[in-house]
C-alpha cells in the first residue's frame, strides 16, 4: 500500500498516519539496510578446562552465542584462533580445542567454507594466560578495495 501525505503533514503508510519526520526516518532506515556493511568483527572466547578439551559452562555458552551469531547475516569469514606456546607446550591440546570449536560450529550448520583455523604462537608467559581459551572472530562487511584490485586509470 503506497504512502501519501495528508493535509496535516502526516504520511499514511500501511494505513497508519505518521509524522513527516518519522516517515522520512523510516525511508532512510530502509534505504540504509540495502547498503554494504562496513568491515567489522564480532568476537567471543570459548574457555576450556585446564589441560583438557572439555568446554567449561561459560565456554559452551560462548560457543552457542557464536554459532547463533554466525547465522546472522552473511559473515565474510569465521576465524578460530587457538594459542600455541612458543616452547611447544600444549600444541596438541590447542589444536584439539580448535577442532572441537570447528566441529561444534559445523554441527550447528555453519558453512565449512567460511571457517578458517588460525593458530597463533605466543610466548610461554602469554600462553599461561591465553592457553585455556579459543577465540572465535566473526568477520563481517565488505573489505575496502586495495589499490592493486582497482582498475588502472586511462586503460
Amino acid at each position: 500500500m503506497p504512502g501519501y501525505k495528508t493535509a496535516m503533514g502526516l504520511h499514511t503508510i500501511f494505513g497508519r498516519a505518521l509524522p513527516s519526520r518519522l516517515a522520512f526516518a523510516l525511508v532512510l532506515l530502509i534505504a540504509g539496510c540495502s547498503s554494504s556493511e562496513p568491515p567489522h568483527s564480532d568476537c567471543c572466547v570459548v574457555f576450556f578446562s585446564p589441560a583438557s578439551s572439555e568446554r567449561l559452562p561459560e565456554g559452551r555458552a560462548a560457543l552457542a552465542r557464536a554459532s547463533d551469531d554466525a547465522h546472522r547475516g552473511d559473515p565474510r569469514e569465521i576465524l578460530i584462533t587457538g594459542y600455541l606456546s612458543a616452547d611447544g607446550t600444549g600444541r596438541d591440546l590447542s589444536r584439539q580445542r580448535m577442532q572441537a570449536v570447528k566441529q561444534a560450529l559445523l554441527g550447528g550448520g555453519t558453512a565449512a567454507a567460511k571457517i578458517r583455523e588460525a593458530p597463533e604462537t605466543v610466548p610461554a608467559e602469554a600462553f599461561a594466560q591465553l592457553g585455556n581459551g579459543v577465540t572465535i572472530q566473526i568477520e563481517r562487511g565488505a573489505l575496502p578495495e586495495t589499490d592493486a584490485a582497482k582498475p588502472a586509470q586511462g586503460d
